[in-house]
């Protein structure tokens, strides 16, 4: 963030001139971060049905917690899942199964994975991921991998 302003500085005698200074402020803010640095990761477990992958079945909470110095409340950050989509979802993050994404939602809501979204830091949302599948997919046996970067910014 760049902030330019100018000061007049006015003298009472009359006899000295004006002076004008510009000035150029460069504010630097620190980064928010997330989980103190350290990873998240979802388990879906080890015995998902692909006739029961439905976007609702296997839904997992992402418990994360946020802190961001310099902020108060009620401050607006935004949050950002950057990552792969999945090309038959774009709020679904794609993994290594062809026909399979993982589902991202923010208080219940698709959340559009490298789209940035407001929140509120003082009322953290609830993030969620659920496996989805492809209209028609036959999904094979094996393990799911995705991953994403979750990012956040206050303004």
């Amino acid at each position: 963030m760049l902030v330019a302003f100018g000061i007049n500085l006015l003298s009472v005698a009359h006899a000295v001139p004006q002076k004008n200074i510009m000035l150029r402020v460069v504010l630097i803010t620190p980064a928010c971060t997330i989980n103190q640095g350290q990873m998240i990761t979802v388990e879906f477990g080890d015995n998902l049905n692909a006739d029961k992958v439905d976007g609702q079945n296997y839904l997992q909470d992402i418990d994360f917690k946020l802190k961001c110095p310099g902020t108060v409340a009620p401050s607006v950050v935004t949050l950002t899942l950057a990552g792969a989509v999945s090309p038959f979802d774009i709020t679904a993050l794609d993994t290594n199964m062809p026909g399979l994404g993982i589902r991202m939602l923010l208080d219940g809501v698709p959340l559009e994975i490298n789209k940035s979204v407001p929140i509120d830091i003082g009322h953290l949302p609830r993030l969620q991921a659920v496996p989805v599948q492809r209209h028609g997919a036959i999904l094979a046996k094996g393990k799911i991998r995705a991953s994403a970067t979750l990012r956040a910014v206050y303004l």
